[in-house]
């Protein structure tokens, strides 16, 4: 295989950095924006060239990765961004809609989706205050009360009655599932509970609750029935799922603490390959290079941004570049340019948002 680099078009810089950027039609116009939340409590609204078309100071600390998503069901997409400071913030374009404020600490970026069955979106989030709430339109509909730090939750139906429940992890040790907020079932583990992800992984249109903790373990979850229990012996970060190998069937793309990076077979977490040198949270998975096989690019707390590739029965790394000093967010890729190939979004702090793509010398 020829070498390849990371090639940087554009970078735009927000003091103290940003964490992962996201990408969609905030002005309902046809054209997709990417929208950034600043560690300086900016919310940015940029052009897929990177070029500012509007901000706005939103907190006097740091904003979460916003979530874009019709929460109103008027057609027209709004734009929700957590802070630092125990806040939900909505905008409709560039408009403030309103101001939840009733959290006393950091909030995890939040899931919009309909889980009281009246067939309109609500907004739920965990947050450090160990609250985990559901709103609308600005306004509580309720909240439970968890021992500690409460994840970003996952929503769907689990258990496939026709309607969504919770799903929500915490460093409490405990992953728990709401029917509304009446909850239906609560497992315990010795250490915390990473944000959860839903994917359906046997084919039966019902998704899987796939998670990882503190005490090393990865596990899957049909219902409460328990599919998997991967112990690695250190620290896992939430996974990415995604085919891989391209057998039609789901592999888990996990990091583990200190450097190493899995994928593995679900549900039966048999070991496909591994790699050595970089571990984080959520990797991106998506064709870079053009040849319709998926890549995957992984952030770093240290600061590392890494492109590896399965091939060969192996986990070769393709890329890889390092920003000292600094922490790199959660990746996304898109064809940013309509060139036909996909390229890398990320967060960094201290820098801001970079789009990367990859080339041959």
């Amino acid at each position: 295989m020829s070498s390849r680099i990371l090639t940087e078009l554009w970078r735009f810089t927000i003091d103290g950095g940003a964490f992962s950027p996201n990408i969609g039609d905030v002005d309902n116009n046809g054209v997709l924006e990417i929208v950034v939340g600043g560690r300086n409590g900016f919310l940015y609204y940029l052009s897929l060239e990177g070029q500012e078309l509007w901000s706005t100071k939103a907190s006097e600390q740091s904003l979460r990765t916003p979530i874009i998503k019709d929460i109103d069901d008027d057609g027209q997409n709004e734009v929700v961004v957590a802070t630092f400071d125990g806040s939900l913030i909505t905008f409709r374009n560039n408009e403030l809609l309103w101001r939840f404020t009733r959290f006393r600490a950091i909030v995890e970026p939040p899931v919009i989706e309909d889980v009281n069955g009246d067939g309109e979106n609500e907004i739920i989030a965990g947050s450090k205050d160990h609250t985990l709430r559901v709103i609308k339109n600005g306004k509580e509909l309720w909240h439970v009360r968890f021992n500690d730090w409460v994840y970003q939750p996952a929503v769907g139906d689990i258990n496939g009655d026709g309607e969504n429940e919770i799903i929500a992890g915490s460093a409490d040790g405990t992953l728990r599932i709401f029917k509304g907020e009446n909850e239906l079932s609560r497992l315990e583990f010795s250490k915390g509970v990473w944000e959860p992800v839903l994917s359906d992984i046997d084919g039966d249109k019902v998704p899987e609750i796939i998670f990882a903790s503190g005490d090393g373990f990865l596990r899957v979850l049909k219902g409460t029935e328990k599919l998997l229990e991967k112990n690695f012996r250190n620290p896992v970060f939430t996974p990415s799922i995604s085919d891989i190998d391209g057998d039609g069937k789901f592999e888990a793309v996990v990091g583990v603490t200190p450097n190493s990076t899995y994928i593995l077979k679900l549900p039966s977490g048999e070991v496909l390959a591994s790699y050595r040198g970089i571990a984080g949270d959520r990797p991106a998975i998506g064709d870079i290079d053009g040849d319709n096989k998926p890549e995957i690019i992984i952030g770093a707390a240290n600061g590392s941004l890494v492109v590896l590739k399965y091939e060969d029965d192996q986990l070769r790394l393709l890329g890889s570049l390092r920003y000292p000093g600094s922490s790199v967010y959660p990746p996304i890729v898109y064809d940013i340019n309509n060139d036909g190939l996909n390229e890398i979004l990320v967060g960094v702090r201290g820098i801001g948002v970079i789009a990367l793509r990859y080339v041959s010398p």
